[in-house]
């Protein structure tokens, strides 16, 4: 085992963190990545952390990039990936249904959160087009849909950004990012 790598992707997500303050909610392993769901801090109010972990050549795990979303995307394939998208569950939920190009997955709450899996998600559909949660389900089956988000017309991915970059317009600020 390399001398930072770990035995699993769920220590390399957790980092120096003492695992009490740690709760993993979901591992999603494809090939050689993880995305590493988890909840930080021992009591609530939890952070949401998702973690993608890379498998070393010698078989241990090593955190790339994490942060405090609730949804990450593992490439698979040319222009492909596999999404995942999760959170802690609103109150009295037993299931979420989730959505994505006519595909639909109910998932149940467990240990109170949701996750679901989408695979072949082209990498242009993620994040803004990529599957949603679209509605909670009580015990008797009985859905409350949720506020669906439409994304404002400043998020544009046209013809004037230049290639290899996308801009975007956040709280009237213009922000690049690079697109690998």
């Amino acid at each position: 085992m390399s001398p930072t790598g770990q035995r699993t992707p769920e220590d390399a997500a957790r980092g120096g963190v003492a695992e009490r303050f740690v709760h993993v909610v979901s591992v999603v392993i494809r090939g050689d990545q993880a995305i590493v769901a988890q909840l930080m801090n021992d009591t609530p109010p939890h952070e949401v952390d998702t973690a993608v972990c890379f498998r070393e050549p010698d078989g241990s795990w090593v955190a790339g990039s994490s942060g405090n979303s609730t949804g990450g995307y593992l490439s698979t394939g040319k222009g492909v990936g596999t999404v995942v998208t999760w959170g802690e569950a609103q109150e009295g939920a037993h299931a979420a249904r989730f959505i994505y190009r006519g595909q639909e997955q109910v998932v149940q709450v467990e240990r109170g959160c949701v996750v679901a899996v989408f695979d072949e998600v082209p990498q242009d559909d993620w994040p803004f087009d990529g599957p949603q949660l679209d509605a909670w389900v009580d015990v008797s089956g009985v859905e409350q849909p949720v506020e669906r988000h439409e994304i404002p017309s400043t998020f544009e991915r046209g013809p004037r950004l230049r290639r290899g970059s996308r801009s975007r317009r956040l709280g009237g600020q213009q922000r690049s990012t690079r697109v690998e």
